[in-house]
């Protein structure tokens, strides 16, 4: 497995450091933040699907948000839903 790839200023190169505005070239990060952001919030909702047992939606949201920021944690979310959607049958809504 990879390691993620460390967020950057698009501009600059400089280390993200979740502020809104690059430190060394006062870019302004807001979108980065958001989509940072989205993805926390997609791994949130995958986490409660699998909790639910709702677990093709778990895998679709956990691959979302890897789309979105690839993290271990996240990848790792991923498999397990992907592996549960893969043993276990859900039950028609």
């Amino acid at each position: 497995m990879t390691e993620p790839i460390p967020l950057r200023c698009p501009v600059c190169k400089a280390g993200f450091r979740g502020q809104c505005q690059c430190p060394r070239c006062s870019a302004d990060l807001s979108r980065l933040m958001w989509i940072v952001a989205l993805a926390t919030q997609l791994r949130q909702q995958a986490r409660t699907a699998l909790y639910q047992g709702q677990y093709q939606r778990a895998c679709h949201l956990s691959h979302q948000a890897l789309e979105f920021h690839a993290t271990v944690a996240g990848r790792r979310l991923f498999d397990i839903s992907r592996i549960m959607t893969t043993v276990y049958i859900e039950p028609l809504a």
